[in-house]
Order: structure tokens, then sequence, then C-alpha cells
């Protein structure tokens, strides 16, 4: 059995995602997309650190900065649907839940509905 997608507290606990209680849940997921440019400039400049650091080789080092770079441009709510599985943990405890999840802010994120694809996981549809 795998272990449980945890969250850990400001004070350091860690609390399995689906042990937070609904008005928790939902602040953690609001924090998410709130901080989710934050958490990707600083997530993917670590990764390009760790990389420039371990590569050797220009086509080594220029991959690596195409990836890093293709990181970055990534919506910010893409980003952590796609890098976070602690975000998609959460959007899918509370729609198990039958919560209402906030819409994500439009200065946040283009993000219009969230779509669930049957058994997999749910996800932002973002619209041009």
């Amino acid at each position: 059995m795998s272990k449980p997608v945890t969250w850990r507290t400001k004070d350091g606990r860690e609390i399995a995602v689906r042990d937070l209680e609904d008005a928790h849940l939902l602040n953690v997921i609001r924090f998410l997309r709130r901080r989710a440019g934050v958490i990707q400039f600083m997530e993917v400049t670590e990764l390009a650190v760790s990389m420039a650091a371990t590569l050797h080789g220009e086509m080594s080092l220029h991959r690596a900065e195409q990836e890093v770079e293709a990181l970055g441009e990534q919506d910010p709510e893409e980003y952590l649907l796609e890098n976070r599985p602690d975000y998609v943990a959460m959007l899918n405890e509370a729609k198990r839940r039958r919560l209402a999840v906030p819409e994500y802010e439009d200065s946040v994120c283009m993000c219009d509905t969230i779509v669930d694809k049957s058994d997999g996981p749910i996800y932002c549809e973002i619209h041009a």
C-alpha cells in the first residue's frame, strides 16, 4: 500500500490529505492557488540550479535550459496540476467529499472549469 499524500502545516505537523477538515482542505487549495506563481518560480529555480551543478557538456546544459524554460512558461495552475501531487490529491479529495471548490481567480489563472474525467484525476480546463 502506498504512503498517503500529506500536507505539512506551518507548525510542522504532517496531516494526510484525507484527514484534513473540510475548511482546512479548501483553505489549503486556495493557498496553493494564490501562491502558485511563487511556488512555480521557486521550484523551477531550484531545478535549474540543481541541473547546472550536475550536468556537463553543452548539449546537456542546452536541453536542461529548454526544460526549465518550458516549466517556467507554464500556466501556474497547470504547473501545480502536473508537478504537485499534493494539490491534485486535494482537488480529488474535495471532489470525493462533494465540496464546492472555489473558482480559480482570473488574476492568477485563466482557468474556467474543473473537469471530471471519470475515474481519473480532475483537472483545470483552460480556455484561450
